[in-house]
């Protein structure tokens, strides 16, 4: 028999009691750690939505950038050509001359 009986019934209650307070504080841990997981992934779709959205508006970009571009350089080449050929026959016609 134990020297001190009312300590052993004591921790024998302690015990007994210790797996429901475990219980509830591994819910309770568990539900805040499911809470940060959940906004974690929320925070993830709002920043995906918003990566794709500024993917979206590049790409519409860039090829407002390829249709410019290329009306350009259709508009230089025929300026050029028109300029070259007024040069060319305003010689021939000895205008300058």
């Amino acid at each position: 028999m134990s020297p001190h009986p009312n300590r052993r019934s004591h921790s024998q209650g302690f015990h007994a009691r210790q797996p429901e307070y475990s219980e509830d504080l591994f819910e309770s841990e568990f539900l805040k750690v499911m809470r940060n997981v959940h906004a974690t992934i929320e925070r993830n779709e709002m920043r995906q939505v918003e990566r794709d959205r500024r993917d979206a508006t590049k790409l519409e970009w860039e090829q407002v950038a390829m249709v410019l571009d290329r009306f350009l350089l259709v508009v230089f080449v025929v300026a050029t050509t028109t300029v070259t050929f007024v040069i060319l026959y305003q010689r021939q016609l000895g205008i300058f001359e």
